[in-house]
């Protein structure tokens, strides 16, 4: 019989998130990945999501913050942060990326007919507004940023 302060591994045993990544990036394991994603995934395209509202947008970012997950493991013990808020970082940082990627382009309006000038003004007004979201946006961006660095509670931007 083994002694009672013998730890053992078995399949079943909950591995922490600092030990995930470390695994992916000693061991390249892709189930640690798939690991990570399966306990933060849902989080991270929430996070996606608010800043992008597109699911597919989001999608993509998700998916991109873990390839850089993948790729940039092995630097994560020297940034002197959580799991969840590196994940959460490279999160913003490849939404930010992707709404940079994307032109502001102003619809053409047509010329107002029957009913048409009021549609022309609602779809103006709209690119209006979503070009200042967007703006904000990557202001939103910017402050969080300031916030990691002087270690403020990102709640507090809210």
């Amino acid at each position: 019989m083994m002694p009672s302060h013998t730890a053992t591994f078995t399949p079943d045993a909950v591995l922490s998130d600092a030990l995930l990544v470390q695994r992916i990036a000693a061991l390249s394991d892709k189930p640690a990945l798939a690991e990570l994603d399966g306990r933060h995934g849902m989080t991270l395209y929430a996070i996606a999501y608010s800043l992008l509202l597109e699911r597919e947008a989001a999608d993509e970012v998700v998916a991109t913050a873990f390839r850089e997950v993948w790729r940039s493991a092995a630097s994560f013990g020297a940034r002197g942060c959580t799991v969840r808020r590196w994940l959460a970082d490279l999160t913003r940082r490849a939404a930010q990326e992707h709404l940079r990627a994307q032109p502001i382009i102003a619809p053409a309006v047509r010329p107002a007919g029957r009913g048409r000038g009021r549609t022309a003004e609602r779809r103006a007004s709209t690119t209006r507004a979503l070009a200042r979201r967007r703006r904000w946006a990557g202001a939103l961006f910017q402050f969080a940023r300031v916030a990691g660095i002087l270690a403020i509670p990102a709640i507090l931007l809210a």
